[in-house]
């Protein structure tokens, strides 16, 4: 009996007890993220930084005095485990950071990450399938970001020539020839890791090197630039610190280095040493950041209403914003909002323009921002004079191919102007409004300009691709109803327009003119179905040249013909001839849409495409 009762205690003992070392079976992604994880994605330091505290028996020394723990890290520099010691130093270094708030300990961990990195001369550098070559460079790149001196937006011309190190100083360098770019300033600065990105579906990054941040910029006076920007406008840089003989530095404490400012635009790689490595950027977070003023969205209605809004530092430019400065060899593609809109709208598919490399390579991106509420033929003449301005200034003898090859989309009015550019009119819009021969009529130099701008059109021969998304070719069933002429009431015309139509009727005796211009129209006007402006344009066809696409939303089932977006009927955006169509199920405001961004990228590659055939042609 009593051995019955030890076999049955031994029994129970065995089934209840684990073995001292073993293994038990978890959730992967727990042990994935157990694996993984690190103090820049969460509160504990990585598995390497935890074991180099255990093995130099600094633990609780690291929880007691993480100062003296560090220390003693670096004190032990030199050695076979230096570059164990870096990485370690580096991610310590910035769990301090975070624990105190202290800018120091942030400048530490880059310099120990750097020094990681880009080893000196004779020194291994990390294995290209070691996680911690990715964690060093994290790092690196968020240590530069949070070691700038100051509170909020760090100011860029304001760096001082020393930064405090815990172990010494770094005596920093910064070039003002990094601070400028296209005949602007770069100014203040702000983290693009600080930033979280709303409103925008996917938030892209280039991976590399350096801190990415959001930053003003300032026009130079007296220089000249093929880049305007728009309000509020923040651009996509990195900053990077290029620390001289880095191991050396963090054992002596004595660090020189220097500042360098790099813009996605224009660079994509850096030297460093004998590698050349990429520059990491946030393109995404500066064109939110840019897009977090509420200016930018209160222009929409002002610019609806007050026809003399002008919201861009260059009055003289119409509106045109172009969001990189000019490179020849990459296409135009000139986005054109609708009514009561702006460019802002146009924020999604930027974005995705902007996160594709093979196609932000081959592009140049401009806005075009007009007073929604005007005549439509006054606004197209204000969007064909900028581009005719734009093109004379940056490619005046006319040898950049890709220039000569601009892409125009326009949304809902905007489809409405970028026909415009590529019609030969004639005096089919003369002819909606007067018999007499316009060369009779009496009128100023200034008038008789103003209005032959407008009316007498002959295509733009540099654009050569059109897309009309959500366009009311025959006219917005929304303009005709009442409340549309309550609204069009409270518009009002630009001033020198308004004096020069005053003139143009004051000084003629024209019954007809009078009759059909008892009001001047505005652009509501202009979008009723059956207006004789809108039946007067689509009575023209295109140039020969330019290929047209349209991209139409629409909501609902049932037939196409019965179909609406809220704003325009399918049969009022649908139109012959064109090269694509698209339906979108989506309500009027479909720029964001992934369906039509999927189209505008295909519609590039076919630009691409036939504007690489043109090119090897003329070659031949």
């Amino acid at each position: 009996m009593t051995a019955r009762i030890l076999l049955l205690v031994a029994v129970l003992l065995a089934a209840g007890c684990s073995t001292p070392v073993g293994v038990d079976r978890v959730e992967p992604q727990k042990l994935r993220r157990e694996l993984t994880a690190n103090i820049l994605t969460g509160s504990t330091p990585s598995a390497p930084s935890r074991q180099l505290l255990d093995r130099l028996a600094l633990v609780q020394a690291f929880k007691d005095s993480p100062a003296e723990a560090l220390e003693t890290i670096r004190q032990g520099l030199g050695g076979p485990d230096t570059a164990k010691r870096l990485l370690g130093l580096a991610e310590l270094s910035f769990a301090h950071g975070d624990a105190t708030r202290d800018r120091i300990w942030y400048r530490a961990s880059a310099l120990a990450a750097y020094a990681y990195l880009f080893p000196e001369n004779g020194h291994a550098g990390p294995n290209p399938f070691d996680p911690g070559l990715r964690l060093a460079a994290e790092l690196y790149n968020r240590g530069v970001a949070l070691g700038f001196p100051g509170e909020g937006d760090a100011d860029l011309s304001a760096v001082p020539e020393r930064w405090e190190l815990p172990y010494g100083e770094i005596a920093l360098e910064v070039d003002p020839a990094h601070l400028g770019w296209s005949g602007y300033r770069m100014h203040e600065v702000v983290p693009s890791a600080e930033l979280r990105v709303r409103g925008l579906r996917n938030r892209y990054r280039r991976v590399g090197i350096g801190a990415p941040l959001a930053a003003t910029v300032e026009r130079i006076e007296g220089e000249a630039s093929g880049y305007r920007v728009g309000p509020s406008m923040r651009i996509p840089i990195t900053a990077v610190i290029r620390f001289e003989e880095p191991w050396k530095a963090v054992i002596t404490g004595e660090v020189v280095a220097a500042l360098e400012i790099y813009v996605m635009d224009s660079s994509k790689e850096v030297q460093i040493g004998d590698r050349r490595v990429p520059l990491e950027y946030e393109p995404t977070t500066a064109l939110a950041f840019g897009l977090e003023n509420p200016a930018v969205w209160s222009m929409e209605f002002g610019g609806f209403f007050s026809g003399d809004l002008s919201a861009f530092e260059d009055k003289r430019k119409n509106g045109l914003v172009l969001l990189h400065p000019y490179r020849p060899g990459r296409v135009p593609v000139v986005l054109v909002h609708g009514t009561a809109s702006s460019p802002a709208r146009w924020a999604e598919l930027v974005n995705e323009l902007a996160g594709d490399p093979a196609i932000a390579e081959r592009i140049q991106l401009w806005l075009f921002f007009y007073n929604t509420g005007n005549p439509i033929l006054y606004s197209g003449s204000l969007l064909r004079q900028a581009l005719r301005d734009t093109v004379a200034e940056l490619d005046p003898e006319g040898t950049d191919p890709a220039m000569q090859r601009m892409f125009v989309m326009g949304h809902s009015q905007g489809g409405l102007l970028s026909k415009l550019q590529v019609v030969n009119s004639g005096y089919v819009f003369w002819e909606g409004v007067s018999d007499r021969d316009f060369s009779e009529l009496d009128l100023s130099d200034e008038t008789r300009e103003l209005f032959s701008r407008a009316m007498f059109i002959d295509a733009l021969p540099f654009v050569r691709r059109v897309v009309y998304v959500s366009t009311p070719h025959g006219g917005s069933y929304q303009a005709r109803r009442r409340i549309a002429g309550w609204i069009g009431s409270f518009i009002s015309l630009p001033l020198d327009f308004s004096r020069r139509m005053t003139e143009m009727l004051t000084n003629n005796e024209d019954l007809q003119m009078r009759l059909r211009l008892d009001r001047m129209p505005t652009s509501l006007d202009n979008m009723t179905p059956g207006n004789p402006f809108l039946v007067a344009l689509s009575s023209l066809d295109e140039a020969p040249r330019v290929t047209t696409h349209s991209i139409i939303s629409a909501k609902g089932d049932g037939p196409l013909e019965r179909r609406t977006d809220g704003v325009v009927a399918y049969e009022s955006a649908h139109v012959e001839g064109v090269k694509s169509e698209l339906v979108v199920r989506s309500g009027h405001s479909v720029q964001g849409d992934p369906n039509m961004i999927a189209e505008v990228k295909r519609i590039l590659y076919e630009h691409f495409d036939q504007l690489e055939a043109e090119i090897a042609k003329a070659a031949n």
